[in-house]
């Protein structure tokens, strides 16, 4: 049997970070730009109102850890992963960091294994033969 996993990681060891991972509780404005069946699918309404809370199902499964990208070092070594999403961390990155991190993720997948990102960000050219783009409307790539 295949353990679903979800890894949350962030570089500081923030305490509010951890809390809302673990919560899984959200203000409704804060989930407006999630996708109605996404939405309708993942989330269920809080004892608190105005909140709602990503189903037990999914929060079961998420494990929060402090982890540097710019360690270049994967998050596993156990295993490897079926999807990254990593949004807006390449944003703030040098390319040649850039680079690195993506060659890192790219060790880290099973063959096939899916990395999106944020919709301006692109594979970098020496690093296309790596990743086929899978979506034309966004940045969304698979591991060759």
């Amino acid at each position: 049997m295949v353990t679903k996993i979800i890894y949350a990681t962030d570089k500081e060891e923030s305490p509010d970070f951890g809390d809302i991972v673990k919560s899984g509780e959200y203000k409704r404005e804060d989930l407006e730009r999630v996708d109605r069946e996404i939405f309708d699918k993942y989330f269920a309404p809080s004892q608190r109102n105005g909140y709602y809370k990503v189903i037990d199902a999914i929060r079961e499964r998420t494990i929060y850890q402090k982890h540097d990208l710019l360690s270049f070092q994967p998050i596993s070594n156990n295993f490897n992963f079926n999807l990254i999403i990593c949004k807006n961390v390449p944003l703030h990155l040098q390319r040649l960091e850039r680079v690195e991190v993506i060659k890192m993720f790219q060790k880290s997948f099973v063959t096939g294994g899916i990395f999106a990102t944020e919709q301006t960000q692109k594979i970098p050219p020496e690093l296309s033969h790596l990743f086929e783009q899978v979506s034309g409307e966004g940045q969304v790539f698979r591991r060759r």
